[in-house]
């Protein structure tokens, strides 16, 4: 089975930019690839187009080395759908008999739109582990009736089926993660070192879409195998930075001490530094037993803690249904220093009913708090969300074909944005994005770390390998991007500052917030234990 993990299209994300993406470790297909090996003894091939781009003749070469019956698995974001459409094209145009299956984010929060748009056979919706051995099993035996596979929906002549859904896995039951699959391209991922040790959130943001997949309620891995992961990564594959990617991953505050003390009892906090990403409100709502957990991390070698700090305006934490306040994000930060844990924040600019102010209060926080770095993003209305439910309504969608403009990024190269909150327009918003993250880009410090630093670095959008500088080729690509840039960076001051001059005055769009302080104080809850 091949199992294809898309890239962004070149009209989500110019081809400009290819040479220094950074290449996310795609734990999806390894999951998926893992579990079929050891549970169907499957001969599974991984390919991740963020490392080779696939053309059309790669694809039918692939394709033809594949037995029969041949099966197709693509995982896909929604900011991968245009791509992942193609290639679902492509496949059923070089051999019509191949079965292909989609699953991921995506095809889970619309289930019908694969079969509208591709010839795809099966869509899995939620986790797809055991949904997908299950297909396999099945195919592989010669049987074509999928009715009592839960978890699925499938093309059935001219009509599409949909089974029930499927129950939530037991992690601890899953196969260790294949990281041996991905041996071969290691020098392709800064971050390599990834682990999950829980699925779930427990928190209801109506901007993220990721409960769709794996639910509110969480589910961890032992920390025996978290550690025997670690151990594995340090010793078997000379990795010194582990980056955990769970949701939320102190959510559980006598978990994450008792991991702490685990890793520091195998020595592991010697060999490697670890990352991982945090809620504020669980650092700081009981600021005792929160410096307790900082001081703890920090022993076991917790070197940065990323927050979700979203805005700077507490109306805005409130619309956006986040369960903690500016003031959360301050304290926490600020305590997170204090316990010489690096801090860094992403921002999402462009949210429901926003204004011109709010996003002011956003930049600002960023720089009065001690942070290491500040990413500032494009707010897109992912499909499953609350906050697509409210752009919707309000009438202001803007989704490009097969959800073309829908990432984080696309603002780098177009202008045609999926939302603008009311009172907003597309150019100013981009230019805010634009002038927000030059502020906390164009710092030397950073800016050397990009370029010089030992491994890839320069965070999740712009990277480069170290030692760029010897290769010809990449000095043709820097050139090619630092025209990019200059060329888009003009066209951005000149429709959001310039164009507005001479246009019609905007009407200032009106809120029902009274209180819009930043960092007002807010309720300080109990986290979850």
């Amino acid at each position: 089975m091949l199992l294809i993990n898309p890239d962004l299209h070149p009209d989500t994300q110019p081809e400009v930019f290819k040479p220094f993406t950074y290449a996310s470790f795609p734990t999806a297909i390894g999951y998926l690839g893992g579990y079929l090996r050891e549970k169907n003894g499957a001969a599974v091939e991984l390919y991740d187009e963020q490392i080779d781009y696939l053309s059309k003749d790669k694809l039918r070469s692939m394709l033809a080395a594949l037995d029969a019956p041949k099966l197709v698995g693509l995982s896909v974001l929604t900011g991968t759908a245009k791509r992942a459409y193609e290639i679902a094209r492509w496949i059923k145009e070089i051999d019509p008999e191949t079965h292909i299956v989609m699953g991921g984010i995506h095809p889970t929060a619309v289930p019908d739109e694969p079969f509208l748009r591709t010839p795809v056979d099966i869509v899995v919706k939620g986790e797809g582990e055991a949904t997908l051995s299950e297909i396999y099993a099945t195919l592989m035996s010669g049987e074509d009736d999928l009715s009592q596979i839960k978890g699925i929906a499938y093309r059935s002549g001219d009509q599409v089926n949909h089974n029930p859904a499927r129950e939530l896995l037991d992690v601890n039951d899953m196969p260790p993660f294949p990281y041996d699959m991905f041996a071969d391209n290691i020098h392709h991922y800064p971050d390599f070192g990834t682990i999950i040790s829980s699925r779930g959130c427990p928190f209801a943001c109506s901007f993220c879409s990721q409960r769709i997949i794996s639910g509110r309620q969480m589910r961890y891995l032992s920390n025996e195998r978290v550690v025997k992961k670690i151990e594995l990564l340090a010793n078997t594959y000379g990795q010194t930075k582990i980056f955990f990617v769970d949701d939320v991953f102190t959510v559980n505050i006598k978990r994450t001490m008792a991991l702490c003390d685990d890793i520091i009892a195998a020595g592991l906090h010697k060999k490697v530094r670890f990352i991982c990403e945090s809620r504020a409100r669980e650092i700081c709502a009981n600021e005792e037993r929160g410096n307790a957990l900082l001081a703890k991390m920090r022993e076991a070698n917790f070197v940065s803690i990323a927050y979700g700090v979203e805005t700077g305006s507490e109306r805005l934490m409130e619309t956006i249904n986040k369960s903690e306040t500016v003031q959360h994000n301050i304290r926490a930060i600020e305590m997170t220093h204090a316990a010489g844990i690096a801090a860094d924040a992403s921002l999402i600019l462009g949210l429901p009913s926003e204004t011109k102010a709010d996003r002011k209060m956003s930049v600002d926080v960023a720089k009065r708090i001690p942070l290491d770095g500040a990413r500032f993003n494009i707010a897109v209305p992912y499909p499953g969300t609350a906050f697509y439910n409210t752009a919707e309504a309000e009438g202001r969608l803007n989704i490009g074909e097969d959800w073309v403009n829908c990432s984080n990024q696309h603002y780098l190269s177009n202008n045609d944005l999926p939302y603008t909150p009311v009172g907003s327009t597309a150019n100013e918003l981009v230019l805010a994005v634009f002038l927000a993250n030059l502020r906390f880009t164009a710092r030397p410090e950073v800016l050397f770390h990009m370029l010089f630093a030992d491994s890839m670095a320069g965070g999740t959008v712009v990277s480069v390998h170290s030692k760029w500088y010897k290769s010809w080729k990449m000095w043709k690509a820097v050139f090619r991007l630092l025209l990019f840039l200059a060329s888009r960076s003009a066209v951005i001051l000149f429709k959001g500052l310039v164009l507005p001059l001479f246009g019609p005055k905007k009407p200032t769009a009106r809120t029902p917030n009274t209180n819009n302080e930043i960092g007002a104080p807010g309720e300080r809850d109990q986290p979850a234990e």
